[in-house]
């Protein structure tokens, strides 16, 4: 076979390939779910070739963001209930500092971004896949300003076989590592757990471990 032929017979290889992958793909959105919500999102959001920079998602409605909360305040097991009222939650665990505060200062921050669209995030990751934090509003902004971010918590120039062991880790744990050094977010006092505490700065949370109160973590795929 002369070398021509064979680049021909590798072509007429990778061009049915591509078309498998494409009657798949088009089965798969066919059918309806994740896949084809997140492509008509695509489209409905997309501010390419609509020249409307109000395109998007728009705000959160307050009843997904209260539900996200709620799935993640269980999910961690971040609640302090009142002692009489076993559903009345008074104080929730911070994920980003430890402390425990009053609820109303705790918020349900996504890893990934609202702007990225709820069917596309189960089209990519999957059912069931945790993608947030219990954090204080300074935190809440530094994440969402991408100052700083959670990351696995090993060290620096880390080798294969150091992440290979915490892949296999359960639970993984994880620190804080400060992406933006000027950004003026990070100059936020956060709310001490009582009177009597040192301040802190979101900035100070550089190379802390993120605490919680059980074994539950979010996804890693979401972090890096």
């Amino acid at each position: 076979m002369t070398q021509e032929a064979r680049r021909f017979k590798i072509a007429i290889r990778a061009a049915s390939w591509l078309k498998s992958a494409y009657m798949k793909q088009a089965e798969r959105v066919k059918r309806g779910g994740p896949v084809r919500r997140a492509i008509n999102a695509l489209f409905v959001t997309s501010q390419v070739g609509i020249a409307d920079d109000k395109i998007g998602m728009g705000p959160r409605r307050r009843s997904h963001q209260n539900k996200f909360r709620k799935e993640l305040i269980e999910f961690y097991g971040a609640d302090t209930t009142h002692p009489n009222k076993p559903k009345v939650v008074l104080e929730i665990h911070d994920s980003g500092t430890g402390n425990t505060l009053p609820k109303e200062v705790i918020f349900a921050a996504h890893l990934v971004p609202w702007s990225t669209d709820p069917n596309m995030l189960i089209a990519f990751f999957g059912e069931n896949a945790w993608n947030g934090l219990l954090l204080s509003k300074a935190v809440e902004t530094a994440l969402d300003e991408g100052a700083i971010l959670p990351v696995p918590d090993i060290r620096e120039g880390p080798s294969t076989e150091d992440v290979a062991k915490w892949e296999a880790k359960e639970p993984k744990n994880y620190r804080w590592r400060v992406l933006d050094e000027d950004a003026e977010c990070l100059d936020a006092i956060l709310i001490p757990p009582d009177s009597g505490s040192q301040k802190m700065s979101v900035r100070d949370l550089n190379g802390r471990p993120l605490p919680f109160k059980n074994n539950n973590r979010p996804r890693a795929r979401y972090l890096y």
